[in-house]
Formats: structure tokens, C-alpha cells, sequence
């Protein structure tokens, strides 16, 4: 469990996809977004749910994964802890009898290893 240090946003001025400007409740509410939770400092700073979502309930989260994926590997790799360049079995040895074998960490992240 994280720690709150709230912070309300929903009057934070966004832009909208048009240019057009609106406030994040609002940009959140025409976006049909079902959830946003925002970390600083390691604390929730924010924390809305919609469309009958809620803390704890299960969501599909598709391509978006990806994305919050490759984001924390960035932070790995700018803090020298892991070299896209060496084989995923590097890491994860046991991937060595598998398709993965031969597979460089960057060969993942671009989703091109085969």
C-alpha cells in the first residue's frame, strides 16, 4: 500500500485533444476514463475512479501495459541496472530452453523477437 499525500487536480487547467482548454475533471470525464492515479514521491497524489470502477476492481489494461512496461525498463536502464543489449536469459535463465533464448532485452521491449 502506498501512502496519500492528496493533492486536488481536478481544477488543474489541460489542454483537451483539440487545443481547446478544460480542466483535468474535465478532460477526464469526455475522455471516458475509467480511472487515473498519480504517484509522486512514492505517495498517491491523486486518485479518481469512473464508470463504476473502483480501487480494487479488476480492469483491462490491453497496450497500456506496454507503455507503464517500457517506462519503468527506461528508469532501469538510465540507472545502469539493466543492458538492453544482453540476452533476456541474463536475467531470466530459465527462459533458456524457450523461444526467448537468443532474445536481447531491446528485442522485447520493440516486440520484434520473432
Amino acid at each position: 500500500r502506498f501512502e496519500r499525500a492528496e493533492i486536488d487536480l481536478d481544477a488543474l487547467p489541460v489542454s483537451d485533444s483539440t487545443g481547446a482548454p478544460t480542466t483535468l475533471a474535465g478532460l477526464l470525464d469526455e475522455t471516458y476514463t475509467d480511472g487515473l492515479l498519480v504517484l509522486k514521491d512514492g505517495k498517491i497524489a491523486y486518485e479518481r475512479y469512473f464508470n463504476g470502477m473502483a480501487e480494487r476492481t479488476l480492469h483491462l489494461s490491453q497496450s497500456m501495459a506496454k507503455s507503464v512496461t517500457a517506462s519503468v525498463f527506461g528508469i532501469l536502464v538510465g540507472r545502469g541496472l539493466i543492458d538492453p543489449a544482453r540476452p533476456v536469459t541474463a536475467y531470466l535463465p530459465e527462459l533458456g530452453a524457450t523461444g526467448w533464448a537468443g532474445a536481447s532485452v531491446q528485442h522485447v521491449l520493440d516486440m520484434t523477437t520473432g
